[in-house]
């Protein structure tokens, strides 16, 4: 039996269409813009990747700073990207806002780490995305914590716990 006084659900999704999409930098670009579903009241949710159709992909593709920031991409990871891996990172810069500045330090922080995989590569900003990261400045001091030289010398110091920006910096001093 249906209880009359539980809420209704409206659940509707929105069709994703070609157009032009303003970055959080400013930069406008043909690009496909995908409504982002909104999280709960104090949820922390994250968007769900969406399937973007080939027009999309090519819309995407044709932008010039993008298309630099793929080839970028290319380089770094040494293998052509598939069409799985430009949603990826068409995803990372459309629905979690990463300007290209910040996508490129995304793909090469996770490269110097020796991880090439972009599903890899989307925890990662997924993680920055939830930590609130918005430029390559604020993810290289997020990503000083996880060093794991940082840790290897707190442990040695006989302390297990996640280190203060304070032991980060006077730790990076020491190293250099």
């Amino acid at each position: 039996l249906m209880d009359s006084t539980a809420p209704s659900v409206n659940m509707t999704v929105e069709a994703p269409s070609v157009g032009m999409t303003t970055y959080p930098s400013g930069r406008m670009a043909a690009c496909p813009s995908v409504t982002p579903p909104t999280p709960a009241h104090g949820s922390s949710a994250m968007p769900e990747k969406p399937n973007y159709t080939a027009e999309q992909l090519q819309a995407f593709k044709s932008d010039e700073d993008t298309s630099r920031l793929l080839f970028v991409a290319e380089q770094y990871l040494k293998k052509p990207l598939s069409p799985s891996d430009m949603r990826t990172i068409l995803f990372i810069m459309d629905k979690l806002g990463f300007s290209e500045d910040l996508t490129d330090y995304l793909i090469q922080y996770c490269v110097d780490r020796g991880k090439r995989d972009l599903r890899y590569i989307e925890k990662v900003a997924l993680n920055w995305a939830e930590q609130g990261i918005t430029t390559p400045k604020e993810a290289a001091a997020l990503s000083g914590k996880y060093d794991r030289a940082v840790y290897d010398i707190m442990r040695a110091l006989g302390r297990s716990n996640t280190p203060t920006e304070t032991e980060v910096t006077y730790i990076n001093r020491w190293r250099k």
